[in-house]
């Protein structure tokens, strides 16, 4: 009998040892994490891009409500609808989004998942504002689409160097003849043809008809939206412009 018993107790004791250990973080120290974490290991830019809730993760989520909220969703979805807004931890989720984009701006050179998961990240904000479009609260409406227009600037501001009020560094992995600020100057355009190209301007113009004049703060929102919308269209005329004039003197 003791013999049984002392082979139980060491089973028991290893099947405690082999269990996960979670613990519970705050919202903030997530977003501080993984911001770390991304600029740190480019490649954590990529996985948290792509990564999707899927039955797996949710059997580590016990609370019912959050499952709920992230059954069958993208973590970058979860993050612009649920946390972009949030006043906790809104310029967090900001400055992970910014984070990803600076990653994939410097290794896009030499890495073709850069580019497409900076693709993804853009299809991702688009889509979120259009959800954000179709909400039947004003208020929340407003102040997340107020907080969409300041993410989308952010991001422009994040692959130049002029005026930009980002706290976080593009690495530098360029490793051919062009200067620093040609390589900046090629990412700023290329940030603009990517909202550019999946109509992005075209989706904010449409915003502002859709937005409750009657709010307070409705005007603060409505000039965030026409500012960013100013953000995204000025430098595409300026290239198209500029691309026009080669061809005429060719």
């Amino acid at each position: 009998p003791s013999s049984s018993t002392s082979t139980t107790s060491t089973e028991q004791s290893n099947t405690t040892a082999e269990q996960p250990v979670f613990f519970k973080i705050t919202k903030s120290d997530c977003f501080k994490y993984l911001t770390e974490l991304i600029l740190t290991h480019h490649s954590v830019a990529c996985f948290v891009a792509q990564y999707h809730y899927d039955t797996d993760a949710l059997t580590l989520v016990d609370e019912p409500a959050l499952q709920h909220l992230l059954s069958d969703r993208s973590a970058l979805s979860v993050f612009l609808d649920e946390y972009l807004a949030d006043q906790d931890c809104g310029d967090l989720c900001s400055s992970l989004f910014e984070a990803i984009v600076s990653c994939c701006l410097a290794s896009s050179a030499t890495s073709p998942a850069s580019l497409d998961t900076l693709k993804l990240l853009l299809y991702e904000i688009k889509n979120s504002i259009n959800r954000v479009a179709l909400l039947q609260d004003a208020a929340s409406k407003s102040s997340k689409l107020t907080a969409h227009m300041k993410l989308i600037d952010r991001i422009l501001l994040c692959g130049s160097n002029q005026n930009s009020n980002s706290n976080l560094p593009i690495p530098n992995l360029n490793n051919g003849a062009n200067s620093a600020g040609q390589q900046q100057q090629q990412h700023t355009v290329s940030l603009h043809s990517f909202f550019y190209k999946k109509q992005v301007a075209s989706d904010l113009a449409k915003l502002v008809a859709l937005i409750d004049t009657n709010l307070p703060g409705s005007s603060s929102t409505i000039s965030h939206v026409l500012k960013t919308l100013e953000n995204l269209t000025k430098p595409v005329k300026q290239v198209m412009h500029s691309s026009a004039g080669v061809g005429v003197a060719g």
